[in-house]
């Protein structure tokens, strides 16, 4: 399954998170993602990671304590990680060559499919 899908399904899964859990879990990960792209390799988003300690300033912002935090984003995650591994079951690519061949002239050398999510 392409990384493109698996973001893409694990987008639709976070959107249907109910309000608070989908702001906690946005919230920490715009955080992570921001310095892992300021980030130059692994170590130094880890060393960052622990100085500047992003969930602590998270829980702070959510009124809860730090475990908190750590305890409902482990639940989250584990909450999507479960719909995804359903939802990624469920996909299925369906070969439509000859139906887009017919109605959209497509040429010999290349394949449609259907993706159904």
């Amino acid at each position: 399954m392409s990384d493109y899908l698996i973001k893409m399904l694990t987008n639709k899964i976070v959107a249907s998170l109910p309000k608070e859990k989908r702001e906690i879990y946005a919230y920490v990960i715009n955080m992570e993602d921001e310095f892992a792209e300021e980030a130059d390799s692994a170590e130094e988003f880890m060393v960052r990671l622990k100085s500047e300690s992003p969930h602590k300033h998270a829980a702070k912002h959510f009124g809860m304590t730090f475990f908190e935090l750590l305890q409902t984003i482990n639940h989250i995650d584990r909450e999507i990680a479960g719909q995804l591994e359903t939802r990624i079951q469920l996909v299925s690519w369906k070969d439509y060559t000859e139906v887009a061949r017919a109605k959209m002239g497509i040429p010999l050398h290349q394949k449609v499919f259907l993706l159904s999510l």
